[in-house]
């Protein structure tokens, strides 16, 4: 069993999981409406590996007798309007929230359950890599067109 403090931290992560693939679908769909596939297909990889984060958090609550409890999630914003660039800055400026989220479990888990501190190591280090994957191609926009742009995220 769990900790309550912590497990009400990972009950809370497992809806903001959940968000993070609803906000990357949205992103998706708008990339598909404005006929940027390629764009649209990253978004769908990146919808599918926060899927697979929210489950594989689940998970391990289950594994720590816990039940998984998903809260109401808060509506998706719209991105009608924005340039491709702009929809990027936003992903990266949620990954980094998503970091400060995974970094507040990861120090309370500490403190008080080893084998949570250890499962979200793992989380940690993914959240860099989400990080630097978008500062990357936030990078390529000041490099490359919104076509060649488009052409190459559709290769992920």
């Amino acid at each position: 069993m769990l900790p309550s403090a912590l497990e009400s931290l990972l009950q809370q992560q497992l809806t903001n999981e959940r968000w993070s693939a609803a906000i990357y679908e949205q992103m998706q769909w708008h990339f598909k409406n404005v006929a940027l596939d390629g764009m649209a297909h990253w978004m769908e990889k990146q919808a599918s590996e926060e899927m697979a984060h929210f489950v594989k958090q689940a998970d391990y609550l289950v594994d720590r007798s816990c039940e998984p409890m998903l809260d109401a999630l808060k509506p998706v914003p719209s991105y009608l309007g924005k340039a491709p660039v702009e929809i990027f800055a936003l992903a990266l400026a949620h990954e980094q929230e998503v970091t400060a989220q995974i970094q507040r479990i990861y120090t309370e888990a500490k403190k008080l359950d080893d084998a949570t501190a250890i499962k979200f190591e793992w989380f940690v280090s993914e959240q860099v890599e989400e990080e630097r994957a978008l500062a990357d191609i936030l990078m390529n926009f000041t490099m490359f067109d919104t076509w060649q742009m488009d052409q190459n995220l559709g290769k992920r």
